[in-house]
């Protein structure tokens, strides 16, 4: 995640968030899925980044997600980039204030990684 390798990170904050309960609580848990929503929403569009929305999209702890302030925007976003609906600015604000620092990194095109992830996405969608 800190390295921007987001598609990666984000199959592996998933598969943490698949842990047993009696190794880690549910509550982290369901942060790791939020993290791994994060993250496959800010990595590159292509078919690798569709399959990892997939297995999110799929999670039957999506939608707790809107319980968590921090996460609370994640799965509406998360759901249209998987079913390839188009995004919106307004809907991006809440989402981009939950992000850490350097997830808000402007690129050398002047976008922000989020920016140029939604732009790439609208443009298939």
């Amino acid at each position: 995640d800190a390295n921007r390798k987001f598609l990666s990170a984000a199959s592996r904050y998933h598969e943490l968030s698949q842990s047993s309960e009696d190794l880690i609580r549910a509550d982290d848990l369901l942060a790791m899925l939020g993290r791994a929503a994060t993250c496959a929403i800010l990595a590159p569009s292509g078919p690798q980044r569709q399959r990892v929305l997939g297995h999110i999209y799929k999670d039957s702890r999506l939608a707790e997600l809107d319980t968590i302030e921090q996460f609370e925007t994640h799965s509406t976003i998360l759901k249209k980039m998987y079913k390839e609906q188009i995004i919106g600015k307004t809907e991006l604000t809440k989402f981009e204030s939950a992000l850490q620092p350097h997830q808000k990194a402007v690129m050398g095109d002047g976008l922000t990684i989020l920016e140029r992830s939604v732009v790439e996405h609208n443009m298939i969608a």
